[in-house]
């Protein structure tokens, strides 16, 4: 394919922001001209997260938190597709501008299902073994709850792909378990206490998770004590982390593959992301049905309030 100029480089990276279908033409030749693409695209990525953390509401001065009220700025796609190909290529100059995401208010469900669904594995890929960054953000008790689980998705990734041996996150894991801080944190819990029962962990940290999971709520947002025995039932000592690449932690090898069922997601209803049909007419969404048992649907709400549905948030190992 024909080498392009930078010119012509920046043009291209442009349809990722503005392109309304999926922009494979662009994808392609942004792929088939990494290496003059990739620092462009990265510069791309740095520029737009600086302008979002510009927009954004200034937190309330009383308690830290954001007006439930205010608007936010949207993200375009270019995030999504940019962080699809730098976890392709395992680009790691981009690494630190990725864990800049992190930075966001993630727990507003600002980028949508991608932020558990897709993010933690372009991190984890850029990563390139290097844990440093993600084990901070994890550790924070202070940080956006919902970074702290991408966070630790990404650390899982790159445990199953090899990248970094689970001794290297295990104590992680026993320490936000066994920390009183974590208390009001039921997504992150969730997420901890259901890795507790796939991971080679310690009796100790063991013996932590099934006590936090006895205490489960019925209905709540932490795992019920007789699904997460059924979980660990089904440990096996020798294939673990084949479990682990299998159901939580696929490989990144194709941004394109990746990178387009997004599009056919969003036109699957003939409306845009935000509800409006081809004529800008605004499409309200239907009503969700009240829940009458405990069970909930996979494309219900997900119960930890993230704003994702079911069945690619909490359940999407369900």
């Amino acid at each position: 394919m024909t080498q392009l100029t930078v010119s012509d480089l920046h043009e291209v990276i442009e349809q990722l922001r503005i392109s309304e279908e999926y922009p494979s033409v662009a994808i392609e030749l942004i792929k088939a001209n990494w290496e003059q693409a990739a620092p462009l695209l990265v510069e791309a990525l740095q520029g737009d997260i600086e302008v979002l953390l510009k927009e954004l509401p200034a937190p309330e001065a009383d308690n830290g938190t954001t007006d439930e009220d205010a608007e936010f700025p949207e993200f375009d796609d270019l995030l999504l597709q940019s962080a699809y190909l730098f976890g392709q290529f395992r680009h790691a100059p981009a690494y630190p501008v990725m864990l800049q995401i992190l930075d966001l208010p993630l727990q507003i469900g600002i980028l949508g299902d991608f932020q558990f669904e897709g993010l933690p594995r372009c991190i984890a890929a850029c990563a390139n073994g290097d844990a440093s960054g993600l084990r901070t953000v994890l550790n924070d008790v202070d940080a956006d709850e919902s970074a702290r689980v991408v966070a630790w998705d990404a650390l899982l990734c790159m445990v199953a792909w090899g990248d970094l041996p689970v001794e290297a996150i295990l104590g992680d894991l026993e320490a936000r378990l066994g920390d009183p801080a974590e208390s009001e944190n039921e997504f992150l819990v969730d997420v901890l206490v259901n890795s507790a029962a796939r991971l080679p962990v310690s009796d100790a940290c063991l013996a932590v998770a099934r006590k936090i999971a006895t205490g489960a709520r019925k209905g709540g947002g932490i795992v019920a004590l007789k699904e997460f025995d059924a979980e660990r039932e089904g440990f096996q000592p020798e294939g673990w982390r084949e479990q682990l690449l299998k159901i939580e932690c696929p490989r990144l090898e194709d941004a394109a593959a990746e990178i387009e069922p997004w599009f056919a997601e969003q036109e699957e209803d003939g409306l845009d992301e935000d509800g409006y049909d081809a004529d800008g007419n605004w499409v309200p969404p239907e009503p969700v049905e009240q829940l009458k048992s405990d069970k909930v649907g996979r494309n219900d709400p997900c119960i930890c309030g993230s704003g994702n549905k079911y069945k690619k948030c909490c359940g999407k190992n369900a």
